[in-house]
């Protein structure tokens, strides 16, 4: 089962609704029959990203993302990005660095969108 919850839905320069990033989230059965799902992926993480982040960890459901008050970034196994603009990545400056065994790979992303990251002449 996958469950997506919207982070923000507020466009780039949006003062409310957290810009544009989303969690996607993957169950072996289901949110009300585990407590932490099995695969976690951040789709985008604008500027105001770790503030969404902080505020969904004290949600019900969401108690995974809480580490002492922090946000526990360890419960987010993916970043996804569409795009590198500051409303989609901004936030990525105030996660963790990854640890070398832990490093995000962009192998997939260049397959899927091989010209997503080319500039393209109008």
């Amino acid at each position: 089962m996958l469950t997506l919850t919207f982070l923000g839905v507020g466009s780039a320069f949006a003062k409310t609704n957290y810009q544009a990033n989303a969690l996607l989230e993957a169950w072996e059965n289901s949110p009300s029959a585990q407590r932490i799902p099995d695969d976690t992926i951040l789709l985008d993480f604008g500027t105001t990203g770790p503030l969404a982040l902080h505020q969904l960890k004290h949600r019900s459901g969401f108690e995974h993302f809480d580490a002492d008050g922090r946000i526990h970034y360890a419960a987010i196994r993916r970043i996804v990005i569409t795009h590198t603009h500051a409303d989609h990545i901004g936030g990525l400056e105030d996660s963790p660095p990854r640890s070398p065994t832990r490093r995000p790979s962009t192998r997939g992303s260049w397959r899927v969108f091989p010209n997503s990251l080319r500039h393209r002449k109008s």
